[in-house]
């Protein structure tokens, strides 16, 4: 499986996502604030930071993945991840994510 499939696979599976995302939407809020007026970012570059933030935590996930998933099928990969607790646990290790 190719980063772009695993984002899209495990993107509608990961319940934690809005939050997530509302978090890292507070961050860049608060960066926002301290730019210059004239440099302040507008909502919608602001949603794409955001949603670079997120994409950046998928790729990092997958390359923790990539060594531990026997094989490189997209079925390999479905079936990793649907062993055990593996959703539930990284839904939760993503909840407990604190930004600086």
């Amino acid at each position: 499986m190719k980063p772009k499939q695993f984002e899209e696979y495990i993107d509608p599976l990961l319940t934690s996502k809005d939050y997530f995302c509302e978090k890292a939407l507070e961050i860049q809020n608060k960066k926002n604030v301290k730019r210059a007026p004239a440099k302040r970012w507008n909502p919608e570059k602001m949603n794409r930071a955001v949603e670079k933030m997120w994409s950046g935590l998928i790729e990092n996930i997958y390359g923790k993945l990539q060594w531990q998933v026997k094989g490189s099928t997209a079925e390999a990969w479905i079936n990793f991840l649907q062993e055990g607790d593996f959703l539930e646990n990284l839904n939760g290790s993503i909840l407990e994510i604190e930004f600086e």
